[in-house]
């Protein structure tokens, strides 16, 4: 079942997704996918490379940028900036729960005009994030 939620007009984020859910988010307008969860951090979780082909066969961009829960560093932070300016819009990207790629946004980009504003409406949609 999707959960997503809108972090900007043309950035959404959501926990994982499967194979089933990609008719619906191609079907919403979506145009790119980025997943920032790794492979087998779960047993049931699907490949990435499944989820990348359906994308694609849809007509959706899938770009993967695997990050560990816990272990996010300024790097990730870039990466994930240069992705969604490189993307087409709007952009959904997902990993367990929506956390990490919600940190990514909140530390990442410019959006909403300051870090804190970021970190305000993360926290709003119901997101912790630590510092």
């Amino acid at each position: 079942m999707l959960d997503i939620k809108t972090l900007t007009s043309t950035l959404s984020v959501s926990p994982q997704i499967e194979k089933m859910d990609l008719k619906k988010i191609a079907d919403l307008g979506f145009k790119t996918i980025i997943c920032n969860r790794p492979d087998g951090e779960a047993e049931e979780q699907p490949l990435n490379g499944e989820l990348g082909m359906l994308a694609e066969r849809l007509g959706m961009d899938f770009i993967e940028q695997p990050v560990i829960a816990g272990a996010i560093c300024a790097e990730d932070y870039v990466e994930f900036a240069q992705a969604l300016a490189t993307a087409t819009p709007p952009v959904l990207a997902f990993c367990r729960t929506g956390t990490r790629c919600t940190t990514l946004w909140v530390n990442g980009t410019e959006d909403l005009g300051s870090r804190e504003e970021r970190l305000n409406h993360a926290t709003q949609l119901g997101f912790v994030i630590k510092a």
